[in-house]
């Protein structure tokens, strides 16, 4: 089998039924040995086991995970002591001009809603994002 060649895998997949689990073992061996992974996705779209496994194994280099597929992250988990993992507490979607960027939106969408009209970014809860 024919391997794709990535040196970093950045998972941004929503949380969905379709999506859950959806990076485990099978998926993360068809890419070549030796890669990155990183998720600011959801964490529910990975098998933590799996990754672990992979890490554990050197197939995965590293790994960079800001979401966790069990939150919070409990105290005792391996993956605070891992060299080969870094975590972060969920900060991904932090931007630092957030407020000027999030106030007039939210504005616009406010005035929009008691105008009665379509609003920007509208979640799609069938879709699950």
């Amino acid at each position: 089998m024919e391997k794709y060649n990535a040196d970093y895998v950045i998972n941004i997949l929503p949380g969905t039924k379709y999506t859950n689990g959806f990076f485990n073992k099978n998926k993360l061996e068809k890419i070549k040995p030796g890669y990155s992974f990183i998720n600011v996705g959801r964490g529910t779209s990975v098998v933590t086991s799996d990754l672990t496994q992979l890490l554990s194994d050197d197939y995965v280099k590293s790994a960079y995970l800001d979401v966790f597929e069990e939150e919070p992250l409990k105290k005792d988990s391996p993956l605070w002591h891992s060299p080969k993992i870094v975590a972060t507490p969920h900060i991904s979607g932090l931007m630092a001009h957030f407020k000027d960027t999030f106030v007039p939106l939210f504005d616009d969408n406010l005035e929009k809603y008691l105008a009665d009209k379509p609003l920007h970014n509208l979640v799609d809860l069938d879709a699950g994002y």
